[in-house]
């Protein structure tokens, strides 16, 4: 692990000569520590702090693949602000839904009061998210699918692969609605999940630069637009049956739940019955 992720980095291996480690004669292209040189607590802690700090530096990403990303063109003088809206779409809920929701949202918002670990057992995980990039002025959309720990910078990426002109990267703005601002310099590093887009998320990217009237997309990427601007399915947690199971053991069952089980109402039994069955027939 410390060969990969440290010793392939420029200026590592002086790094490493100066802690003890040598390239032995019988073994060329590896470092090894001599047997007579201990591996003391200061170079231990030094090499662990190096390992973080090129963690942080060029982190493990989980990309996905071209199939998963699913990158799709909508064309923008076909595009409605409307659809737009619906992402993440909304089921749409009876008023003793909404009441039955909001009461059980208020009871568990009680009972996780200063629960600080009950609490990160019940965020969502999910294993993608939706990203659509509104390039504007022209109002082509881009979209494409991503996995929640992959970064900002893929985001960037992405845009900057469909330019026609590199140059436009210099000019890019990315603003989620109505005033968030994700910054390259800032929050390239960042995961998709620290930033909250995930599941799903419409950004605006403002161009500098880019003249009016004329795409700022490369041929291929053009031919590659749809005239409708389709509303996709959120996706789902991968967790959400431990999710339930947990709201459940905090503040009871979901009496509005598929399959849960409703109390048959007890049947008023007569007076002269019940002294009946307590004392039997005289």
């Amino acid at each position: 692990a410390i060969q990969q992720k440290v010793a392939s980095k420029p200026g590592a291996l002086e790094y490493l000569a100066f802690l003890g480690f040598e390239e032995p004669t019988t073994q060329k292209g590896f470092l090894v520590l001599p047997a007579e040189k201990e591996l003391d607590r200061k170079t231990s802690r030094a090499l662990t702090m190096l390992r973080r700090i090129y963690k942080e530096i060029e982190p493990e990403v989980p990309l996905l693949t071209t199939e998963q990303r699913k990158f799709r063109v909508f064309n923008g003088d076909k595009v409605d602000e409307r659809s737009l809206a619906m992402l993440p779409q909304a089921k749409t809920k009876t008023d003793a839904q909404l009441v039955s929701e909001s009461f059980r949202e208020a009871k568990l918002r009680k009972a996780l009061e200063g629960k600080i670990l009950e609490k990160q057992k019940l965020k969502r995980r999910y294993d993608r998210t939706i990203v659509r990039v509104v390039l504007r002025p022209e109002g082509t959309v881009l979209q494409a699918y991503f996995h929640p720990d992959e970064r900002v910078l893929q985001v960037f990426e992405m845009i900057i692969r469909s330019l026609k002109d590199p140059r436009y990267a210099a000019g890019l703005s990315l603003r989620i609605p109505p005033a968030i601002e994700i910054k390259f310099t800032r929050d390239r590093m960042k995961t998709l999940d620290q930033m909250g887009l995930v599941p799903a998320v419409t950004v605006n990217c403002f161009v500098k630069g880019a003249a009016s009237g004329s795409s700022v997309l490369k041929d291929e990427v053009i031919t590659m637009r749809e005239a409708v601007l389709v509303a996709e399915p959120v996706p789902k947690p991968i967790n959400e049956a431990e999710i339930q199971k947990a709201i459940n053991d905090l503040v009871g069952p979901d009496p509005k739940a598929k399959g849960a089980r409703k109390s048959k109402p007890k049947k008023k039994v007569p007076k002269w019955m019940r002294l009946q069955q307590q004392y039997g027939e005289q």
